[in-house]
């Protein structure tokens, strides 16, 4: 039997929408306002109001299938004239051009879905529905209301039963399908790697135990497939109903395709949808989601139901070329078809910010409590990504872009902008001689912000000025960027005014992005994370949002040490002070390591500016070595013609310049020789930056400051670039490490168990060093 539960909101909106994409300017009030404005309504009521009343409905379609609705009206009112069902709704939209209680349909039939239960489970003949609408900016107050029989309630419910009923089958049918080729699934390959099957057996353990994991598991187990399988295998079982794989980088979701793919291979029936960015996937030369400039905005609603239905009763893997398709038959906005699809889906693939992002997160997946799995890969990233996602910038240059873009009529909305413009420029005049730090946000600006927006909302989805629209586009997100992040502002933020030649700039800055975290991770069932670079474990741990009784894991690399030879350079200085000087002793050693044998080098630099100096002096002192070198504004074509390079000719020597933390430095996986040996030059600290000094200053207060801003992700991207080497069985090759500092603490103790023969060389040393492991490589190979 088919048991679905699902909320009546969820449901009408679903089934009852119609129309055209709207600009998204026309945003809701911020939720915790939108929160407030309901229990101030609802504390104003009499006593015969009753506030937040459960109520739960099941209907059966037929003995085999049972839909089980819930839902929270806003208030039901019971006096002398009967019974009314209140649904309070908080608006930007002018209170006068809602004149009719149909006017926001789903708004309606969200009420009348409240009152068919009531009603039917009271045993009433007729009932009221009435919609309270608060306009945000005004205060003011709009009341609709409505009586209906119990006559007409049953055939409105059963209209909408009827219309989501094809839904409803084709899920049972798919489920059954699914289950059937789930149960007793065997692993996808012939056999395990080392570790990887007891890695799969704890994240199935966790989902089952709702618990949260933190991995550390070397390159080569395999994680992508130990993630999905056993959560496969937790999800046919109903330890979860949805798979959120979540990843930094579209190269990793190519991993998570190609396992699924795998599985399918096996007759395994998955249904997976990958969400691709809507500047990506938009069918339009400009991003413009508007009835009037885009034809698949134009009556997107109408159509994207038969869309929906037409796409699952064919297909199960969405990829991005699939959805296109579709959305090109149906004529349906692409990005918004693939948020539905979400829906229906046993996995979804998307980057980050789809779970964590306060801007663009799937609001549809944490609304309320569910039992979702978070898979997320290469979870070394979302430290950065995090504090960036729960940071907000409000930016001198931005207000005064749209200032000088007003016309010379200028009302209420210039004044407002203005304000803010002056009160920036006050701040600034106060503070000239350094960057400010504020403990929290100053309560003149969010008023002020408040009130630009009061201002803006409405000005912006009508504006035709091709002068001001973009520029008031602009700083509408940014400001409302701002206010979200005031939801969840918190001890460990930090707000600073930062002057430079180009900007002014007031920070929102999250120094520690563990509790909104936090806050995701309570709203699903488990959360694994996981990466071959999760050192120390402790730190990400802490910032990541670890929390008693999540489980911290490692699991070691299934090839031998032996098959790479990992040398520390002891007499190689690569601070900044001595970059200048060594370059020399820089360049020896790569003529040096190549010796090993032709192929493939990487050479990993900290910045741009050093690796240019030493790819000007390595070229005028060998130039009959081939050297390529990454430039910072590569186009998709370049960065693609760079990559093809590694499966070309990798029996000649090439020394490929890359920096560390950028493209070429993590997932990316080289096979066989396509690389060799893997030279990092300096222990990766990241460069000096305010933003770093208020990190470092913050954890000061428990002894972990230098380490957590500037040693732990500086290490993390030297990681990242040695795990480019060895990635298969078959793979050899040399990892060099050119800069003394790893002979001292805390570099040793931060060393993966795979890095155990780690072993000193000198300038003068380091070609034998190189011929040894040479003559081994050619031992085993003969």
């Amino acid at each position: 039997m088919l048991e679905m539960r699902i909320s009546v909101r969820e449901l009408v909106e679903f089934i009852s929408r119609g129309g055209s994409i709207q600009n998204e300017l026309t945003n809701p009030v911020r939720a915790l306002e939108g929160t407030r404005i309901h229990q101030m309504l609802q504390k104003k009521q009499a006593e015969q109001y009753h506030s937040e009343i459960s109520l739960t409905y099941t209907h059966a379609f037929d003995e085999n299938t049972r839909l089980i609705l819930q839902g929270r009206a806003d208030g039901i009112i019971i006096d002398e004239t009967g019974v009314t069902i209140d649904e309070i709704k908080s608006t930007s939209e002018p209170l006068e051009e809602i004149t009719h209680i149909t006017h926001h349909m789903v708004h309606y039939d969200q009420a009348r879905m409240y009152a068919y239960i009531y009603a039917i489970q009271h045993e009433l003949t007729a009932i009221s529905v009435q919609l309270t609408y608060y306009q945000v900016d005004t205060n003011a107050l709009k009341q609709l209301k409505e009586t209906l029989s119990i006559g007409e309630l049953c055939a409105f419910f059963q209209e909408k039963m009827n219309a989501y009923y094809r839904f409803i089958h084709n899920i049972d049918q798919y489920q059954q399908l699914r289950d059937a080729s789930l149960h007793d699934l065997p692993f996808p390959y012939a056999t395990y790697r080392v570790g990887q099957k007891e890695m799969a057996v704890s994240v199935f353990n966790a989902i089952v135990k709702k618990e949260n994991l933190f991995i550390q598991a070397a390159t080569g187990i395999g994680k992508t497939m130990s993630t999905l399988y056993p959560s496969l295998r937790a999800l046919e079982r109903g330890y979860t109903s949805k798979i959120m794989y979540l990843t930094a980088k579209t190269i990793t979701r190519q991993v998570a395709e190609d396992s699924l793919n795998d599985l399918r291979r096996l007759q395994v029936h998955i249904r997976s949808v990958t969400l691709t960015a809507k500047e990506k996937i938009c069918f339009m030369e400009e991003v413009a989601c508007h009835p009037k400039s885009c034809p698949y905005a134009n009556r997107h609603y109408d159509r994207v139901n038969d869309a929906l239905y037409d796409i699952l009763v064919h297909e199960e893997n969405f990829e991005r070329a699939v959805i296109e398709n579709y959305a090109r038959k149906h004529r349906v906005c692409p990005f918004e078809f693939s948020l539905d699809l979400f829906n229906f889906c046993d996995i979804s693939i998307s980057d980050y910010n789809y779970a964590f992002d306060p801007k663009v997160y799937l609001k549809r997946a944490f609304e309320t409590g569910n039992d979702y799995t978070l898979l997320v890969d290469e979870a070394h990233n979302l430290v950065d990504r995090a504090r960036q996602m729960y940071s907000a910038t409000l930016s001198l240059n931005t207000i005064q872009a749209c200032l000088k873009a007003f016309s010379p009529k200028k009302g209420k909305l210039y004044q407002a902008t203005r304000k803010l413009s002056l009160y920036l420029k006050d701040l600034q005049k106060q503070n000239r001689a350094k960057p400010v730090r504020y403990a929290a946000v100053p309560t003149e600006l969010i008023d002020l912000m408040s009130r630009w927006i009061g201002l803006a909302r409405p000005v912006l989805p009508e504006l035709e000025d091709e002068k001001l629209q973009p520029v008031l586009q602009d700083l509408y997100f940014m400001v409302l960027d701002v206010q979200r992040i005031l939801d969840l502002y918190h001890e460990q933020y930090i707000t600073y005014l930062e002057e430079t030649k180009e900007d002014t700039r007031l920070v929102l800055f999250c120094l520690n992005p563990q509790k909104p975290l936090r806050q995701i991770y309570r709203k699903v069932n488990s959360v694994i994370l996981f990466s071959a670079t999760l050192i120390p474990i402790t730190y990400f741990y802490d910032l990541l949002g670890g929390k008693a009784p999540d489980r911290k894991l490692y699991f070691a690399s299934p090839f031998p040490p032996e098959h790479k030879c990992l040398l520390v350079a002891r007499d190689f200085k690569a601070t900044y002070r001595y970059r200048e000087s060594y370059l020399p002793n820089l360049n020896q050693y790569l003529k040096k390591v190549t010796t090993y044998r032709q192929g493939h080098y990487l050479v990993f630099f900290p910045s741009y500016q050093y690796l240019d100096k030493a790819w000007e002096a390595f070229q005028q002192q060998y130039p009959d070595i081939h050297v390529e070198k990454q430039d910072p504004n590569l186009t998709e074509e370049q960065k693609s013609d760079f990559l093809n390079q590694f499966r070309q000719n990798t029996h000649e020597t090439t020394l490929f310049f890359c920096v560390l933390g950028g493209l070429f430095s993590e997932g990316l996986d080289f096979k066989g020789d396509q690389v060799i040996g893997v030279i990092i030059v300096s222990v990766g600290l990241p460069q000096l930056s305010l933003e770093r000094d208020l990190i470092k200053q913050h954890f000061d207060q428990e002894d972990k400051g230098y380490a957590y801003a500037y040693v732990y992700p500086g290490f993390n991207k030297v990681l990242q670039a040695a795990g480019r080497l060895i990635r298969h069985e078959e793979d050899r090759g040399i990892i060099l490490l050119l800069d003394e500092r790893y002979q001292r603490d805390p570099y040793p103790q931060l060393f993966p168990s795979e890095w155990s023969n780690v072993r000193l060389t000198t300038l003068q040393t380091i070609e034998q060093q190189v011929s040894n492991f040479a003559s081994i490589f050619i031992e085993n190979n003969e």
